[in-house]
């Protein structure tokens, strides 16, 4: 099983990489690709350039186990539509299962990204609770429908469910809230010798 993480990364830093490892851990994802947008179609467009942005990613996974930099967005070009990268990884993974991780913020919103249905079908979706959002106590019926409380089904089959994460996941985070803003000490460098968010 394949783990999908993506975002403008506009600085990546630990509170990405925390996160991430943490569902990582819980759900025992032999791999993570981390993959930076170039162009986010759902927020303002991000500060450093495509290529700043990526490089700070590889820079951050260097000494990450598992973890990998994909940088098809950033090639591709345009508007990073979620639905195009989970086709070309389904294509390249086969019946491997792939998980697309994203925050409970960006979940809520599933319906207004292109071509949504498209990645619940190709893909499993893996929400990450973050501080101020909450699972609602009424849910659509797509949701409803795909909702899966075993993350050992999530091995069994490519794509098609939706997972929340659990509490242990927020508690093991709370646990080192005090850094999750800080940056990885090569991804600080680079800010600093290329001059970014001056």
């Amino acid at each position: 099983m394949v783990g999908v993480f993506g975002g403008t990364f506009d600085p990546i830093h630990f509170g990405h990489l925390q996160t991430v490892s943490a569902v990582k851990a819980q759900l025992a994802l032999p791999q993570i690709l981390i993959v930076p947008a170039h162009i986010p179609p759902h927020r303002p467009p991000p500060v450093a350039a495509p290529e700043h942005r990526l490089s700070m990613v590889q820079l951050a996974v260097e000494e990450m186990p598992a973890f990998e930099c994909d940088d098809r967005e950033i090639r591709r070009g345009g508007v990073s539509y979620t639905v195009l990268t989970v086709h070309e990884l389904r294509q390249e993974l086969d019946k491997r299962p792939l998980c697309l991780i994203v925050g409970m913020d960006s979940f809520l919103d599933l319906p207004h990204w292109h071509r949504w249905t498209e990645i619940l079908e190709s893909a499993h979706i893996v929400v990450m609770h973050r501080p101020g959002w909450n699972i609602p106590s009424t849910r659509p019926g797509w949701w409803r429908d795909a909702e899966q409380d075993n993350p050992d089904l999530l091995h069994q089959q490519p794509g098609g469910c939706v997972y929340c994460t659990s509490t242990g996941i927020r508690k093991r985070l709370a646990s080192t809230a005090d850094i999750k803003d800080a940056l990885p000490t090569s991804v600080l460098d680079y800010i600093r010798t290329h001059r970014l968010y001056g």
